[in-house]
C-alpha cells in the first residue's frame, strides 16, 4: 500500500485509513470522517451483511461491526490510487472467509473515496462484481 510519488494529501488520509483498519482502530477511522459521511458496500444486500448504505459516523462503525463479525480478511491489497477532483479512486483485491458458512472469496472492485473542503473523508463507495462475495455467504 505504499504511496507513489504523487501521493496528495487525501491519497496519503486513504492509505492511513487502511493502516487503521489493520490495526483495528475504528475510533480513528471514524474521527477522519464528516459526520454525514455515506458509506456503501456494493453488492446484494440479501446476501452480503454489510451490503447497504450506511450513514453518518454511527452508521460506519455499524459497518465495520457488521463486517468484522461476517469475515475474516486473509488477504487485501489496495492498489493504482490516484486522485480525481476531491476524490480518490483506487483498485482493491480482498481475499477472505465466511465463518458462517465456511466458504471463501476473491474479488477485485473499485473504491471512490469522497472528499469534503476540509479533507474528511464525505464518502465511501466500492463498486464491481461482488457476485463471489454474494455465492461465498449464500447457505
Amino acid at each position: 500500500m505504499a504511496a507513489t510519488a504523487t501521493a496528495t494529501p487525501n491519497i496519503e488520509n486513504v492509505l492511513d485509513t487502511f493502516a487503521c483498519f489493520g490495526r483495528g482502530d475504528v475510533p480513528t477511522i471514524l474521527a477522519k470522517l464528516t459526520d454525514d459521511v455515506e458509506w456503501h458496500h456494493g453488492g446484494d444486500e440479501s446476501l452480503i451483511p454489510y451490503a447497504k448504505p450506511y450513514f453518518g459516523k454511527a452508521g460506519a462503525a455499524e459497518f465495520f461491526q457488521t463486517l468484522g463479525q461476517s469475515i475474516a480478511v486473509t488477504n487485501m491489497a489496495p492498489t493504482n490510487f490516484r486522485q480525481v477532483g476531491d476524490d480518490v479512486h483506487h483498485d482493491f483485491h480482498v481475499e477472505a472467509d465466511v465463518p458462517s458458512t465456511a466458504k471463501s472469496f476473491v474479488v477485485d472492485a473499485q473504491v471512490v473515496w469522497g472528499f469534503d473542503q476540509n479533507g474528511k473523508i464525505c464518502s465511501y463507495h466500492s463498486m464491481g462484481d461482488f457476485s463471489p462475495v454474494e455465492e461465498a455467504f449464500r447457505k
